[in-house]
């Protein structure tokens, strides 16, 4: 395995909201190219207390090479 491994980054934006109001939660994931990925690259990310999704539009993926699937039930 390369020396350079996957890294996943989430962020919140904006950090704070009051309640009813809404934040955009961005995660990038990072596959540098020497890398070999074990795996499918799945993963669950659980929102924290007292967030919930919204419905359609939920999700978004974009970037460069095979862009996968986001799963976000409201």
């Amino acid at each position: 395995m390369a020396d350079n491994p996957v890294t996943l980054v989430k962020s919140f934006s904006p950090t704070t909201i009051q309640v009813g109001g809404t934040s955009v939660l961005t995660i990038v994931l990072t596959n540098p190219p020497d890398n070999i990925f074990p795996g499918n690259g799945n993963f669950i990310d659980n929102l924290p207390v007292g967030l919930v999704v919204v419905p359609l539009p939920n999700g978004m993926a974009s970037g460069a090479g095979t862009i996968g699937t986001i799963t976000a039930v409201p």
